[in-house]
């Protein structure tokens, strides 16, 4: 019940707040589903090649765009000033995963959850369910330490301040398209990744919408 009601607030949103026809970084009419206006397409940086990362558990790895301006403040007004909408933007990604993938996002801890109000992979992940038909597993994973941002820590911190600090369940068998908003290091990414196929999981995908450069321990 509650999920449903979660999935009823976002369509009732986009209904009482419509953003399509308007550009999502500067506000100037843009096509219903480009998100964007011509000028700000033509500042976009380019589409990340990730052919060559590699991040421990996950099969494959697709983002949507490089982690730079504009988009890097369009990322932080999407996180931290409750922009919801821009999902809609983000969820527009390359899907070239089997058809039977499952998606499942990066979860918040409860503590952060209530602090930002939502998670920002739960609104990728409803938009990429409904723009690609694709099935949401809300619950598949969980965050069971409340951990330090990332964006704070050193690479060698982030790969041990995730360590146990998600649990899975009901995975046994399914592949899986692990969704979440930056892939930088692949810490994060990778402890999901490694939890849900020791729940059983068959494969793990990843898909971001956006990504840094490749680091050296990534």
């Amino acid at each position: 019940m509650k999920k449903k009601f979660e999935d009823f607030r976002r369509a009732f949103r986009r209904a009482l707040f419509p953003r399509d026809g308007v550009c999502v970084l500067c506000g100037k009419p843009a096509p219903a589903s480009a998100c964007l206006c011509g000028s700000c397409r033509a500042s976009l940086p380019p589409r990340p090649n990730n052919d060559a990362r590699r991040i421990e558990g996950i099969a494959r790895v697709r983002s949507a765009f490089v982690y730079a301006e504009p988009l890097r403040n369009l990322m932080h007004t999407f996180k931290y000033e409750n922009k919801r909408y821009v999902a809609r933007f983000f969820a527009q990604v390359i899907d070239d995963f089997p058809r039977d993938c499952m998606l499942v996002g990066v979860p918040l801890h409860e503590q952060r959850l209530k602090e930002r109000g939502f998670c920002q992979t739960d609104e990728l992940c409803y938009e990429l369910s409904r723009i690609t038909g694709r099935t949401w597993h809300r619950d598949a994973l969980t965050r069971i330490r409340n951990t330090p941002s990332q964006t704070t820590l050193s690479g060698d911190e982030r790969s041990h301040n995730l360590e146990n600090a998600f649990c899975a369940r009901n995975v046994s068998g399914m592949s899986i398209i692990l969704v979440d908003d930056v892939v930088s290091t692949g810490s994060t990414l990778r402890e999901c990744a490694l939890t849900l196929r020791a729940a059983g999981a068959h494969q793990v995908y990843a898909l971001t919408a956006c990504s840094t450069e490749e680091r050296p321990n990534a």
